[in-house]
């Protein structure tokens, strides 16, 4: 029987990244269902990396996260993580409010975030209808991601640290076992788990188990934080000839019911969509492609007429669309890190920072210390108790 101090489930980008930032500190074990990590969300992502998209604790974790990002330490990875892209938010006549909004909350850290004119707005994207754009917010140090990097140097420093990852090894029972004193709960708390043909004690349970992380909770006694999945359908396709598309930056509008940027000579194209799913692999609809298509051609008028590839991952959320990373309220060795609403690749490297301190005691960067502090209890799982 294996012994860890620190079990994590799920082998996708958070759960790497906190095997990454727990190994220093004790025995660390990953359990993967999948063959392969980052079979899902992390692997079906579309690679950005925006310090003005989605909500305040994103915000704040994805500005955390941009030190090791581009200052990853010596052999995490081959080359660069960030490829800047820049990121074009564009407000149709009367949005212009929602931009002043963003720039009002996000401005004070992210440099060169500001608010641009139409004719600046156009000659970034050239394609996008005049009569359409009134401003945009326009955020120069927007990037593309290498996620399959960022991944695998999780995945091989964590081992190089002494990590085991079990894949191809779904949980199927969950028991708490106790030790020591009985009536001192939280000194005897300890779990088995039975997993495929293996049996693990380990003192600390992490759920980074992205939509199946309620199910986890579930299998270990513990009450779910009502977790919704929801998919996200992306396509791509070859751009209009004679056109040259690799310095558009990645284009959104105010709403966020689409998005598309260069991908590979290609283009991808997404409308945002978030449809509720139970977990599972998720697949494309063609109602989504249709309605992703038509807004393109609203937008730009270009209308593709062959799909390169198309795909769909699960975005996964909390009933107040922030994060959840802590401990259980109800099993204080039972640690959350879940509902990340589409923004764990970014968001990894803060997440892992946030574990290690409220596990291990391991100190938070100093630069980000304040920020990452501050947002401790407000994605604390107690909030849903």
């Amino acid at each position: 029987m294996a012994s860890y101090d620190f079990l994590i489930v799920g082998a996708g980008i958070v759960g790497a990244a906190i095997a990454y930032r727990l190994a220093p500190h004790g025995r660390v074990a990953i359990l993967e269902k999948e063959a392969q990590p980052g079979y899902h969300a992390t692997g079906r992502s579309t690679a950005t990396f925006v310090e003005s998209y989605g909500g305040q604790a994103a915000h704040l974790l994805t500005v955390a996260s941009r030190g090791f990002l581009e200052s990853p330490p010596a052999g995490f990875c081959d080359g660069a993580l960030l490829a800047r892209r820049g990121n074009l938010r564009f407000a149709r006549p009367g949005q212009r409010e929602q931009l002043a909004q963003t720039l009002a909350a996000c401005g004070p850290r992210i440099p060169d975030l500001a608010i641009i004119s139409q004719q600046d707005a156009l000659a970034l994207c050239p394609p996008l209808r005049p009569e359409l754009v009134d401003c945009a917010l326009y955020e120069p140090r927007a990037a593309d991601m290498d996620v399959h990097a960022i991944h695998q140097g999780y995945l091989r420093a964590a081992r190089a640290q002494g990590a085991d990852i079990y894949t191809e090894t779904p949980l199927e029972h969950i028991e708490r076992r106790a030790e020591g004193h009985p009536g001192r709960r939280q000194d005897a708390r300890h779990w088995r788990i039975h997993a495929k043909d293996r049996v693990i004690e380990a003192r600390w349970l992490i759920n980074a188990a992205g939509a199946w992380a309620d199910n986890i909770a579930r299998l270990a006694g513990v009450r779910p934080l009502g977790i919704t999945p929801k998919r996200r359908t992306v396509v791509t396709f070859t751009p209009p000839a004679g056109g040259a598309i690799d310095h558009w930056p990645l284009v959104r509008d105010a709403d966020e019911s689409f998005y598309f940027k260069p991908f590979g000579g290609d283009i991808l194209l997404t409308p945002a969509d978030e449809t509720p799913l139970a977990p599972c692999d998720a697949q494309p609809e063609e109602i989504d492609i249709a309605i992703a298509l038509a807004r393109m051609q609203a937008a730009t008028g270009i209308a593709p007429s062959h799909l390169a590839s198309r795909w769909a991952g699960l975005r996964s959320f909390t009933r107040d669309e922030r994060p959840a990373i802590g401990r259980a309220a109800d099993e204080p060795y039972f640690f959350w890190a879940a509902g990340l609403g589409g923004y764990g690749i970014q968001t990894s490297p803060a997440i892992g920072f946030m574990t290690a301190h409220l596990l291990a005691d391991a100190p938070l960067p100093t630069a980000v210390e304040a920020d990452l502090t501050a947002l401790i209890p407000d994605l604390a799982p107690a909030r849903f108790s």
